[in-house]
């Protein structure tokens, strides 16, 4: 009740459970871990609104790293398919990849060298369906999205000078 009542937003973030409880040490397969993120969030969502949690106060997280798996490949393969995860949970999603041993994996590096591997995913994110992101960077990400945006809106002005544009 006291949730409900609450005049502010809620993350609700996945995490890999056995028996009903969390761990990060799921052991997620990268081919089973949408569903089950899917099922995992319909059902919190499902209790929440029961609950008397308004579905335009929620935001999810799909909890990326130790969260799904130790295996790289499972965060690789939620965040490379983030817009299917956000259409089929039809809510915002929030996600946190920021010096993730996932990353440090994939690029072969320890985690106080992944400012630039974070940056680099931070940005997938937001252009594949993440509405908010967690960074320990707030500055570097910010810089990032406002040169993103700027060149995207002179690609856009470049095509309809080029008459590419049918829309």
């Amino acid at each position: 009740p006291d949730i409900a009542e609450a005049d502010c937003r809620l993350v609700v973030m996945h995490s890999a459970q056995r028996d009903g409880i969390a761990t990060r040490t799921g052991h997620l397969r990268p081919e089973d871990a949408l569903d089950e993120i899917v099922r995992f969030f319909e059902a919190r969502v499902s209790a929440l609104r029961r609950s008397g949690v308004a579905a335009d106060r929620l935001i999810l997280d799909p909890g990326m790293g130790f969260f799904l798996s130790p295996a790289p490949e499972t965060s690789l393969h939620v965040l490379s398919n983030l817009q299917k995860l956000k259409s089929a949970l039809g809510l915002p999603l929030l996600v946190s990849v920021s010096r993730k041993s996932f990353l440090g994996a994939t690029v072969g590096l320890p985690v106080k060298d992944l400012g630039p591997a974070s940056l680099a995913a931070e940005l997938h994110a937001i252009g594949n369906g993440a509405d908010y992101v967690r960074t320990h960077a707030p500055g570097d990400l910010r810089s990032a999205i406002t040169f993103s945006e700027t060149l995207a809106k002179f690609r856009s002005r470049d095509a309809r000078d080029r008459g590419l544009d049918h829309a």
